[in-house]
């Protein structure tokens, strides 16, 4: 009977519980009255007395003084008032618990949160490394909402994740977000869904810093002039990321990774002993050229911001130019530079 009354009152809501609780301490404050308990009568003396016996903590500076009010007291004030104290951990639990799983699973409200980065869409070979990059780059897991129409391939219960059924959604963007976020990235695995995600993005919060990852050129151009988004053309998580991260650095990406504009990034080999990297930084110099680094022998990366007397023998260079230099011209500023 006692775990039947138990689960009855654990399932009844909020309203009813206190309800219940208050019904208790109102007989119970009558029924001490009645028992001549008057040292208990002060409504804050007997709220303390309530509470102190419910949550078991019981100091024993107030205790029944008649017996009468012994026999009510472990009657009825003890059974109810631990039942109800009992209950209102449970509930508390309960609640705590459904507020984070709903959370986890994508079903949290973050339409408060302000100055966070928001990650619409899911890539699923770019999107976990973009969020890599983007912690790499100061952001905390905090930092960053991540809404999606699946569930992610990767852990994602230190970020704030919303699921939506449609990324166009008006309220689930607004759950996301986007409303006072600091930049809104579009980033879906098909372009289709990016163009109309980051344009209804744009409408819903015109001032926003919305960036959208694309494939496809014509596409970007077309969101650019209609729209205030940034569109980025690469699935390079790391040029999305940058971005995100340093508004306009993706345009530089696009100069210097393309041969038709003004300046581009170049790779020279040439055959000559004994280059340095300070060599090679007055060498391209002179030519009007910026080095900018060689690969890290053994690992196959970029190796920037080279160390003056690292030895570049047989190493490729790389440097940024309006064209491309020759080898002869350059190993003719090298030897140059060997001779003073």
């Amino acid at each position: 009977m006692g775990a039947r009354a138990y689960q009855a009152v654990a399932q009844l809501d909020w309203k009813v519980f206190w309800l219940l609780t208050a019904a208790h301490m109102l007989v119970t404050y009558l029924g001490l009255r009645l028992a001549g308990e008057m040292h208990l009568m002060g409504i804050s003396t007997f709220i303390y007395f309530y509470s102190t016996t419910a949550s078991t903590i019981g100091y024993g500076d107030l205790s029944p003084a008649t017996e009468l009010g012994r026999v009510f007291v472990s009657v009825w004030l003890f059974p109810g008032a631990l039942t109800f104290f009992t209950v209102l951990l449970a509930k508390v639990s309960q609640t705590s618990v459904a507020y984070w799983r709903k959370r986890m699973d994508g079903f949290g409200d973050y339409s408060a949160e302000k100055g966070k980065t928001v990650i619409i869409g899911l890539h699923p070979k770019a999107t976990q490394r973009v969020i890599i990059d983007l912690l790499a780059g100061g952001l905390q897991p905090r930092d960053i909402i991540l809404m999606t129409t699946k569930v992610p391939a990767f852990d994602t219960s230190e970020l704030h994740y919303v699921r939506s059924e449609d990324l166009v959604a008006e309220r689930d963007l607004r759950r996301a977000g986007v409303m006072h976020a600091k930049t809104v990235l579009v980033f879906a695995e098909e372009d289709d869904t990016t163009l109309t995600a980051a344009m209804a993005v744009s409408w819903l919060v015109p001032a926003a810093r919305v960036v959208a990852a694309l494939e496809c050129d014509v596409k970007a151009r077309l969101l650019g002039a209609h729209t205030k988004v940034v569109p980025v053309v690469s699935q390079s998580a790391e040029v999305v990321a940058s971005e995100v991260l340093d508004p306009g650095i993706s345009s530089f990406f696009t100069v210097l990774g393309s041969a038709s504009q003004d300046v581009t990034a170049f790779r020279i080999q040439i055959d000559i002993k004994e280059i340095t990297a300070d060599m090679a930084y007055n060498a391209f110099r002179s030519l009007g050229m910026t080095f900018l680094g060689t690969i890290r022998p053994g690992f196959d990366t970029p190796y920037l911001n080279v160390p003056g007397d690292t030895d570049l023998t047989g190493r490729p260079l790389f440097y940024i130019s309006a064209e491309r230099v020759s080898p002869e011209a350059l190993t003719d500023a090298l030897r140059q530079q060997k001779t003073t």
